[in-house]
Order: structure tokens, then sequence, then C-alpha cells
């Protein structure tokens, strides 16, 4: 004898509904997806002619989500093996420092950041405390108080593109375009990332393609 009548599946049906709408809210992203190049969610980025306009691209089920100005380093002058100098080496990173933060209060870096694992440059040299990031505050604004390069103020191309080692997007401000929102919002609501979580393969850089 179904003791499940019409009544009772309705009541399941609402209640399953209700749940995995709660879980998308609660944690955010696309149910079921998981960042990582396992799931053809990843990104990568490609350096450019200078260290000013290499190129951030995002991936959701191995195909382009989005594409967006980056860069890395201080100047194509250095190496990728040169500490606080050279752009982030080729090569996969998983999460790391702090992984994903929407509000990270840091000495040089705050707001919204992607952090990466260490890398050894096969040199005997590991690279150290790297990002993906912008130039922006603890609460995604910005704090311009001089008229030169502030670290909380994305102004200039030739000031704000530059890093020590990170890779560095723009914030919308001064022309520029929302590259910072535009990569969060993969993360948060495409791809089911989550903040202050390990995850393997999520960036990859280098001149070509991702290995498949």
């Amino acid at each position: 004898m179904n003791h499940l009548n019409s009544g009772h599946r309705v009541t399941v049906f609402v209640g399953v509904l209700f749940a995995s709408v709660f879980l998308t809210i609660q944690f955010g992203g696309t149910a079921g997806a998981t960042p990582g190049s396992a799931y053809g969610n990843e990104m990568w980025f490609q350096p450019g002619s200078t260290n000013i306009n290499g190129t951030l691209r995002a991936y959701k089920n191995g195909s382009q989500y989005t594409s967006m100005t980056a860069g890395s380093g201080l100047s194509n002058s250095y190496t990728p093996c040169q500490l606080n100098l050279g752009r982030l080496p080729n090569g996969w990173y998983g999460s790391g420092n702090d992984h994903h933060k929407h509000d990270k209060n840091g000495a040089e870096i705050d707001g919204r950041v992607w952090g990466l694992q260490d890398k050894d440059c096969g040199s005997g040299t590991i690279r150290r405390e790297l990002f993906i990031h912008t130039e922006e505050t603890v609460s995604n604004g910005q704090y311009c108080p001089t008229t030169g390069d502030d670290k909380h103020c994305w102004e200039t191309a030739a000031w704000d593109y530059r890093s020590i080692g990170c890779v560095k997007i723009s914030y919308p401000a001064n022309g520029f375009p929302n590259s910072i929102g535009s990569l969060n919002s993969w993360w948060d609501s495409q791809i089911g990332g989550g903040h202050g979580v390990y995850y393997s393969n999520i960036l990859w850089v280098g001149s070509v393609a991702p290995p498949t």
C-alpha cells in the first residue's frame, strides 16, 4: 500500500526545491559546478608583449566565458624567477594564500582576491605571496588620497597593471572596464567557487592554451 499520497508528494517536492534554492543562495554558484581544470572551469593568463598587456581568460565547462587585459611583473626585462620583479612563472597553480576572498585586509592587497600557491621556478627560487587582484579597498571601493600611484586606486595602465609577480586586472574607474567584477561574478555565480576553499589547477600561465 502506497502511503505517499499526492499531498505528501507535493510536500516532499516543495521541500527538495526549497532546499536546493537555499543551498544555492547560501553557498553561491551553480549547483554541481567546481572550479579547476578537471571540470573545464579554470583561468588562463597569457603574458603579453609587455608586462601590462597580457590576457586573462576564464572558462566555464571548457568554453571561454570572459576575457580581460591583465598585467604581471614590473617589466619584461625581468625573468619570472626574479623575486618581486618578474611576472608570474609558467605552469599550473592551485589556490593558496587564503584562497578566494571578497574582503581581504592585507598589508598591500585588499578586497577581492584569488590567492595562488607558491611556485618553484626550477632554479631554486620559489615565488611566494602570489595573487590575482585589482587595486581597491577591503570594501571593494577606491581610496585615492594623492595625485600619485595609490595602492587602493586604479588610475592608469602604466601604473596599475604592473605588479611584483601577481596578476593584476582593472577596476571600473577612469574609463577602465570592470574586470574584477566580471571575474568575481564568474567565480561566484557561474562555476560555484567557494571562499577560503582550496581548489587544484585553477590558473594556467603560459603563451599557449592550457593542456587538456
